[in-house]
């Protein structure tokens, strides 16, 4: 902490520390499974910003547009955003909440809150020092001893601060219980809301395949239609090559004709995978042939996304 209560300093060390070990997660990422890798940035990347981050964390700004992060926290994210990129093999400039949800992480911002009120929980629980758990405002009622009144506050620095913040969201979620829920129980309840359930990839450990699958999923790939819409200069046209429509995931996977003998054994894997599971009424196979479904297996499910793999990969069309 500086002495005009900013964090930067801290936080620059930590960023520098955490941007260290992205290069490592980069070169390691071929050769180890999504877990791993994943299990890798939270204990050497991820841990570096969680140090103090309930303390130094600035909410969101809400305007017409969406929400802002602060500059320092926009910097925080970016981190988050780069190891993602580095364990599924997406392009920079895909979506960051697509991206998130694919790998079940919570973005950072996010991820404070969440501490904040695990940590108040704390706080009014009695778990840590008396003197914190003087600084909490009356409650609003007698009969409602876990709701506090809010803080007022002058200034955007001191709304943003640890107990002000921390009350409003706790005066929000507290309703959601009867009485005072113990720690395990809300901390669950918080991880339902904060936290995206990850899209599931089957125990699939094929580096190269999955990183073509996740540019797929994600919308940003070496499709003329995704380059088209992202504004590449090498793509002026998502007009595929073959010159028989848009290059977009359905194409590409289902009618171009520049990979017919490619689509052959795929096709035949779909199409019995259906047939077999009562599924020809589903229509949108791009979505089961990216993801699976719910309605089978996951042994079937990953028959599927490694036929999707296989007819990418022979296809050669991320290589073009």
């Amino acid at each position: 902490l500086q002495s005009n209560l900013c964090f930067d300093k801290h936080l620059n060390v930590k960023i520098g520390k955490a941007k260290k070990n992205i290069n490592v997660l980069k070169n390691i990422s071929p050769y180890l499974p999504i877990k791993a890798l994943e299990q890798f940035y939270k204990a050497h990347i991820r841990s570096h910003l969680d140090y103090c981050d309930f303390i130094y964390h600035i909410p969101s700004s809400y305007h017409i547009f969406g929400l802002t992060l602060n500059s320092a926290m926009a910097n925080i994210e970016k981190v988050q955003y780069k190891a993602a990129l580095a364990i599924t093999g997406a392009w920079q400039g895909s979506n960051r909440v697509k991206l998130y949800e694919e790998l079940g992480w919570e973005s950072l911002s996010d991820r404070r809150s969440f501490r904040r009120l695990l940590q108040l929980h704390k706080i009014i629980d009695g778990r840590t020092p008396p003197f914190l758990r003087n600084e909490l405002p009356p409650p609003r009622r007698p009969f409602l001893p876990y709701v506090f009144h809010n803080i007022r506050q002058r200034s955007n620095r001191y709304a943003n601060s640890f107990f002000p913040d921390a009350i409003n969201l706790w005066n929000i979620i507290i309703t959601h219980f009867e009485q005072f829920p113990p720690y395990v129980i809300f901390k669950n309840h918080l991880l339902t809301l904060f936290r995206p359930k990850n899209k599931p990839i089957y125990g699939i450990h094929d580096s190269v395949g999955l990183r073509f699958l996740f540019q797929l999923r994600l919308g940003l790939s070496s499709l003329r239609y995704h380059k088209n819409r992202h504004n590449f200069a090498d793509t002026p046209s998502a007009i595929c090559v073959c010159n028989d429509g848009i290059e977009d995931v359905n194409h590409f996977l289902f009618h171009c004709t520049l990979f017919l003998n490619e689509r052959v054994a795929f096709l035949n894997i779909i199409d019995n995978m259906m047939s077999v599971n009562n599924m020809e009424h589903i229509h949108d196979l791009v979505v089961v042939c990216l993801y699976g479904h719910v309605s089978l297996s996951d042994s079937d499910n990953k028959k599927i996304l490694l036929s999707t793999i296989k007819f990418v990969k022979e296809s050669k069309r991320f290589a073009m």
